[in-house]
């Protein structure tokens, strides 16, 4: 009997032993249960509220550090549809915009980590300067545009003997069956700010295909910070691209004597911030002057700001050599490509700029007489202000600003009937002067300005951003 229980007892104790070892055999399974399933996904996919919003500009202020290799494990690919001339287009943050297309071209970007912000891969953009090249070669006509200051304007050269009259000499001579036009926007001690509220009336009308783009100089003489020069120039490159995609842009960079071998300072630095953005060729134009084997002093007037015939010589071969090889590496293009327009890299761009004239200033003031001494190249008249007397400008924007000859004066304003104090008048070169007030909210504005000092203005015309 004892033995029989202690074989009961042996079978009781191994089936447990088995059941045991089943139940184990489970926990291993494959197959989560429910709430496992939901945890493991929930840690390995992205949480959707916190993806950028592909409809949002990036936040410019947030601009990738350019001394770290971008990862290209986060590379995306953007498309970039040329515009027919048949084909609608839609405006967005004052870029062009194709709304339909039947071709594309690939752009590759690639986006930091830290930042989200695209940088441009533009290899597979078009070449620089392969829609100028089309137009010499294929369609025999070019217009050839060129803003700047009076370095740009020849001023101190004899006739034809500025880089500018040189440079579109040289087109002629190389491309004799092409209809080559010049557009000379250039205006003398002006600098990067005045050039993007005027570039609309003195170049963009006249459609230019090609654009040099000159003002390193009068930036610093204006005194602009690498931020101001940097959010202008890139206003300046989007406006262009805004009334023509196809629009090739060249930086010139000139120099004077202060300034020397003009290869860094901080405004070439901050204008090649938007040339790395934008795929956009550089001149260095003045660093040659540097580099010509005599002393820098011989190539400029006595005011070692503008330069003799010579000067203006070395900056013409200078450009045009690169043009040249630039021209030479675009091959052979068989038709004209949009250029890619990359996110914002600024903050403070104004794309929708207007300039309103003394004949827009009298139409509020009907006191005001208008003079006929030309100030400025695009314009002969001027609203004339004698001491004491005031003007009131209304208008819809968030900036303005009010530009003058007569010399550093005292002057007050008052906007939306608050007076603003403390605001310096900047002087150009040219002893030209403007204040700015760009910190408005977007709205129906009143600007009263009153001369207080002791000899009358010439007012030629108001900046607004509309």
């Amino acid at each position: 009997m004892k033995r029989l229980f202690a074989v009961l007892l042996s079978v009781l104790l191994l089936v447990g032993l088995l059941a045991a070892c089943g139940d184990n055999g489970g926990t291993q399974s494959s197959e989560p249960t429910s709430s496992e399933s939901s945890e493991s996904v929930s840690s390995e996919t992205p949480d959707v509220s916190e993806e950028p919003d592909a409809s949002k500009e990036p936040d410019a202020s947030e601009e990738p550090d350019a001394s770290e290799e971008p990862d290209t494990s986060d590379s995306t690919t953007t498309t970039a549809k040329p515009i027919d001339s048949d084909t609608e287009r839609s405006t967005t943050s004052g870029i062009t915009r194709p709304s339909n297309s039947k071709t594309s071209t690939t752009k590759t970007t690639k986006t930091t980590k830290a930042t989200g912000v695209e940088i441009n891969n533009y290899k597979d953009a078009v070449a620089p300067l392969a829609n100028s090249k089309y137009l010499l070669t294929k369609q025999n006509k070019l217009n050839v545009a060129y803003i700047g200051g009076s370095i740009t304007a020849g001023y101190g050269s004899t006739d034809g003997n500025s880089w500018r009259e040189k440079t579109t000499a040289w087109f002629k001579q190389t491309y004799p069956n092409a209809a080559i036009t010049e557009i000379n926007a250039a205006s003398g001690g002006t600098g990067t700010y005045y050039a993007k509220h005027r570039m609309d009336e003195d170049m963009l009308k006249y459609k230019p295909d090609l654009v040099f783009v000159e003002f390193v100089v009068n930036d610093k003489i204006d005194g602009c910070t690498a931020k101001q020069s940097q959010a202008n120039m890139e206003t300046i490159v989007r406006k262009c691209y805004n009334a023509n995609p196809n629009m090739d842009i060249v930086f010139v960079y000139t120099t004077t004597v202060a300034i020397g071998t003009g290869k860094s300072n901080t405004w070439i630095d901050a204008f090649n911030k938007v040339a790395k953005q934008y795929g956009i060729e550089t001149i260095y134009a003045g660093a040659a002057m540097a580099n010509a084997g005599q002393p820098l002093k011989s190539l400029f007037m006595d005011d070692q700001v503008h330069p003799v015939d010579a000067g203006y010589a070395v900056l013409a071969d200078e450009v045009i050599s690169r043009v040249t090889e630039i021209l030479g590496k675009a091959g052979n293009p068989t038709k004209t490509v949009n250029h890619v327009v990359p996110p914002i890299l600024s903050d403070g761009l104004n794309i929708n700029t207007k300039i309103f004239y003394a004949e827009d200033i009298k139409a509020q003031n009907a006191s005001f007489s208008i003079g006929t001494q030309s100030f400025v190249s695009h314009t002969d008249k001027s609203a004339d202000m004698k001491k004491g007397e005031s003007f009131t400008f209304k208008f819809t924007g968030d900036s303005v600003g009010i530009y003058w000859y007569g010399g550093n004066t005292t002057i007050s304003c008052y906007l939306d009937g608050v007076k603003i104090v403390q605001k310096k008048a900047l002087v150009n070169s040219n002893g030209s002067c403007f204040v700015l007030f760009d910190d408005l909210d977007m709205g129906e504005h009143t600007l009263t300005f009153t001369n207080n000092g002791k000899v009358g203005l010439r007012i030629p015309m108001v900046f607004a951003t509309v």
